[in-house]
């Protein structure tokens, strides 16, 4: 259902025997689901399908929920999924721990000398052994910076 909603319509606004969603006329994309129960929660559908709720309707007003779904609308079109976004970062990983690890394993499914050469890069870089990264380390990172010398 479409309407231009108002905190006065909000609060007006019973429930039914259906789920019923109302979508603001003011600015597209904010809907307020009402359910059988009672409870009124804001939406802002971004996308077919996508949506990020964004709080109950008697703790966030109409005017917070509009501004809430402004952002999130903003993330859009600059290109950001609201939904990739809210989930937490992987921790970057330390550089012992990549070479132990990721690249450890690459090295003994296509080096011989797999062991050697991890304990190689472990001495040679035992500075930086403890260190967090920087940026994502994987072993399809490009070596570009430094085949450039």
């Amino acid at each position: 259902m479409r309407s231009a909603l108002t905190q006065l319509v909000v609060d007006k606004i019973t429930p039914t025997q259906r789920r019923v969603e109302h979508r603001d006329t003011r600015l597209k994309g904010l809907v307020l689901r009402v359910t059988p129960g009672g409870a009124k929660s804001w939406y802002c559908e971004f996308a077919r399908g996508k949506r990020v709720w964004l709080g109950r309707a008697d703790v966030l007003s109409l005017s917070d929920a509009r501004e809430s779904a402004r952002g999130i609308l903003a993330e859009v079109f600059q290109g950001i999924d609201p939904i990739e976004a809210r989930k937490p970062k992987a921790e970057m990983p330390t550089f012992g721990a990549y070479i132990e690890g990721d690249y450890a394993a690459w090295a003994k499914a296509s080096q011989k000398a797999y062991e050697q050469n991890v304990k190689r890069l472990k001495t040679a870089f035992k500075a930086v052994h403890s260190r967090q990264a920087r940026s994502r380390i994987s072993i399809k990172t490009p070596l570009a910076a430094s085949s450039r010398r």
